[in-house]
């Protein structure tokens, strides 16, 4: 049945898809819009509680959409969606064979995933499973139809990439000529530089940090695809859309919704309409601030709440507010280390390049001294954000380590890397030898010598695509081997994930007091045995009577690896010898196995 309605809900983003080609949206718009649509439908239905009518929704009106316009489905083989179709193949293949490591992943983003696909509902003041009560739920619901009453990571990941590759798509939009081979090869290999940037994270996770400015730059890329026909009408709603969509995906979206709009102003000015569509963006995600503080009393970690944020800054002292500045100062002057600042260098040294060969050749170079000035705005005002966030919303000890953050600054380096990307593909587009973008054809170049230049280029911007994808499926690859020893590939393997809800208490034995010191071995273990009371002991030298008054305290023990001295423990106190791995019990002075936790057949003894 789940997989019936999963099934229906793909065809129902198909007939929605449809219905908008119906209402002329440029197909490279449509399959992220239509994502966009479908999940905000569902964001609605979920702040009134009724999340499952909102599947249900969704699904009755693509449906009607896809029989009145199924004539007008059709899939063209141009050289630009080949590539695509080669990038989500090779992508896909890896990420069917991808585990989840990082530490966001259990703390949040997976575990958001599996409660609403269970629970069908957003968490409320009584879900302690869920920490991060204040991360906007945009992403967890449109992975959620695809994996209903399933707790699949791989099946996670995929829709995830899903998401990714359909804004990726509507790259194209950014230039007015969409049918020449070059432009073609230059989003794909914007693309892989971006994955290239995104190392930090990779594409194998359900963090939200590369999704943030691919987002952004398909809402930018829509602007500029409808400004090309002057269609405002078309444009506002897209935008509206997007940003609307953006804005849910994290709290410091907020920043880039602003770009977003400040671009659209630029190209389209401001009419009455347009702030109609920027106030409905904002009331979007003021019903999420609005749910937060009415369901949590309590604050999150990174929540927006400014009193929060003042109490925080008082609370820690001049010497450790100093301490973090400086340890961010110097992470962001070591260029061996620091890749984003080493890509922002290399930029600007991409548009005095650019600048010098535009004089040289006596090329027009619209506003190229405004796109430098934007993309170091843009770069410099994030940083400092970025900045304020460790001084007073950051734990000093987390803080003082920079966690986190190479992957908060390339979010910020892949959005200005797309920016020039897409100025370099307008400057080619604007100084080619026929301007009339109609009559461009393969006779159409100034000689034959610029005619092999524009092969050579493209051939070579082919090539770099080609092995950009290649070099991140096999990083990704090689990240999973790595990964194969991990705590999180271990619970996998040797305990049955628990698919039922539940408030049991759960000691979890692990050999690694680090992992335990960090909480990332009761994080993992909150989402494989879904339950909040989950604790992780690494240290178990001690008495009969204290070591039995502990196994007695917990409703189940489980043991995902072989842990030395508990066994040591086991048997000498207990007289059990070989304990192995998986789930028990303590009954009658014994460490009892549970067959299946999901049924719970062991009882504790009222």
């Amino acid at each position: 049945m789940n997989l019936v309605i999963s099934l229906l809900y793909f065809l129902s983003l198909i007939g929605l898809g449809l219905c908008l080609k119906s209402k002329g949206f440029p197909p490279l718009t449509i399959p992220f819009l239509s994502i966009s649509i479908s999940s905000l439908v569902l964001y609605y239905f979920a702040l009134i509680n009724i999340l499952f009518w909102g599947i249900f929704s969704n699904i009755i009106l693509g449906m009607i959409f896809l029989i009145k316009y199924r004539t007008l489905f059709q899939f063209k083989f141009s050289l630009y969606n080949c590539l695509f179709l080669f990038y989500v193949l090779i992508i896909i293949s890896v990420l069917y064979k991808s585990n989840l490591s990082h530490y966001d992943n259990f703390s949040h983003w997976a575990t958001i995933v599996k409660f609403i696909s269970f629970e069908h509902r957003l968490p409320n003041s009584s879900d302690t499973l869920i920490s991060f009560t204040s991360y906007p739920p945009i992403t967890a619901l449109t992975i959620f139809p695809f994996t209903l009453n399933t707790a699949n990571i791989r099946l996670m990941l995929i829709v995830q990439f899903t998401i990714i590759v359909s804004a990726q798509y509507t790259f194209l939009g950014a230039v007015r000529d969409k049918k020449r081979f070059i432009f073609s090869a230059c989003v794909i290999s914007l693309i892989s530089l971006s994955l290239a940037l995104n190392q930090s994270i990779r594409l194998n996770n359900l963090l939200v940090d590369y999704l943030l400015p691919i987002v952004t730059v398909a809402s930018i890329a829509n602007i500029l695809n409808y400004s090309n026909d002057n269609n405002f009408k078309k444009a506002l709603f897209s935008t509206t859309i997007l940003t609307s969509y953006l804005f849910l995906i994290k709290s410091s979206s907020i920043f880039f919704v602003l770009i977003v709009w400040i671009f659209f102003l630029y190209k389209f000015r401001c009419k009455l309409h347009t702030i109609v569509g920027i106030c409905l963006s904002i009331i979007t995600f003021g019903l999420w601030q609005l749910h937060v503080k009415l369901v949590f009393t309590k604050s999150s970690k990174h929540q927006i709440n400014f009193s929060a944020y003042k109490n925080m800054f008082v609370s820690e002292g001049n010497y450790k507010k100093t301490q973090v500045i400086n340890k961010i100062i110097k992470h962001t002057l070591d260029l061996y280390h620091n890749q984003s600042t080493l890509t922002i260098l290399l930029m600007n040294i991409i548009i005095i390049f650019i600048a010098v060969l535009c004089i040289y050749k006596k090329y027009a170079k619209p506003k190229l001294f405004s796109l430098w000035c934007i993309i170091n705005l843009i770069y410099i005002t994030y940083w400092l954000l970025v900045l304020a966030l460790y001084l007073v919303s950051m734990p000093f000890e987390e803080a003082i380590i920079l966690s986190g953050y190479d992957r908060y600054m390339s979010s910020v380096t892949i959005l200005v890397t797309f920016f020039l990307g897409f100025y370099i593909m307008q400057l080619i587009d604007g100084n080619m030898w026929e301007l009339d973008r109609n009559k461009r054809s393969i006779f159409t170049f100034k000689s034959l010598r610029t005619k092999t230049y524009y092969q050579y280029s493209t051939l070579v911007l082919l090539i770099f695509s080609i092995l950009g994808i290649i070099s991140e499926s096999s990083g990704t690859k090689f990240q999973d081997v790595q990964n194969l020893s991990s705590f999180p590939v271990k619970m996998e393997r040797n305990i049955k994930e628990n698919i039922h809800y539940n408030d049991r208490n759960y000691l979890l034995v692990d050999k690694n007091k680090s992992e335990v010191d960090s909480y990332y071995a009761s994080y993992v273990g909150k989402y494989y045995l879904f339950s909040s009371k989950v604790t992780a002991i690494s240290e178990f030298m001690m008495g009969e009577k204290e070591f039995r008054y502990l196994l007695d305290s917990y409703d189940y023990i489980v043991i995902p690896e072989s842990h030395y001295t508990f066994n040591l423990m086991v048997s000498k106190f207990l007289n059990q010898k070989n304990i192995g791995t998986g789930i028990y019990q303590y009954r009658y002075g014994k460490l009892l196995k549970v067959k299946d936790n999901n049924k719970y057949e062991l009882r504790k003894e009222q």
